[in-house]
């Protein structure tokens, strides 16, 4: 039976903290780029898809590669004559580098349970019932949600934007005209009845009924 990822919720914290920075950088980025949003929450799922792989196989074992099913790992080891072999794994515990600190942990497990042998039954049962409620919040599980929380966030501040209007951190920036040059001028707008179509408006800003 292929036992469960032990990736300690500190380093999953981290990725995702760092996904949450690449996010605000791209968002930050969108004005000067004119990016569709489309372009933006794709590039946004690329960065959330690299950190759920580098969480599930960022310390697989040197030659070794997900299989494609994701179970297990299919690796290229040396036999005894030196020659390159392929061998299939099953289970992460074969896939991944050794983790020092493994033997450790499992001293401290076994330990915790020969003291909780000791204590009464009805206590043991109302601390593994606190121990569940701590356990709810999982870290992946925040990570997904925080992730939805940032498309969503992103899709309102993108809804029933004006016709070349891209937001900004404040307000919006749209683009209203060209000059003799062919350059782009545009316009720093602060609101969000000017950055925004109205319901129902129909404009040269508002080609189509506003959000």
């Amino acid at each position: 039976m292929a036992s469960k990822s032990t990736t300690p919720a500190i380093i999953i914290s981290s990725l995702f903290f760092v996904f949450l920075i690449h996010s605000i950088l791209i968002f930050s980025q969108v004005n000067a780029q004119k990016a569709h949003p489309k372009d933006v929450e794709t590039t946004i799922n690329k960065n959330f898809l690299n950190i759920e792989f580098k969480r599930k196989f960022g310390n697989l074992k040197e030659g070794c590669f997900p299989r494609p099913k994701g179970v297990g790992c299919r690796c290229t080891e040396k036999d005894e004559n030196g020659y390159d072999r392929e061998k299939i794994f099953e289970t992460e515990a074969e896939c991944r580098v050794e983790n020092t600190s493994g033997s450790r942990k499992k001293r401290r497990v076994a330990e915790q349970k020969t003291k909780e042998a000791d204590i009464p039954t009805a206590t043991r049962e109302k601390t593994k019932t606190a121990n569940n409620n701590n356990n709810r919040g999982d870290p992946v599980e925040r990570a997904r949600q925080n992730y939805a929380a940032v498309i969503k966030e992103l899709k309102n501040k993108f809804a029933g934007l004006r016709e070349g209007c891209y937001p900004r951190p404040k307000g919006c920036l749209c683009v209203v005209g060209k000059d003799a040059t062919g350059r782009e001028i545009t316009s720093r707008r602060m609101k969000d009845s000017e950055c925004k179509c109205a319901p129902g408006e129909r404009s040269k800003e508002c080609p189509a009924q506003g959000a």
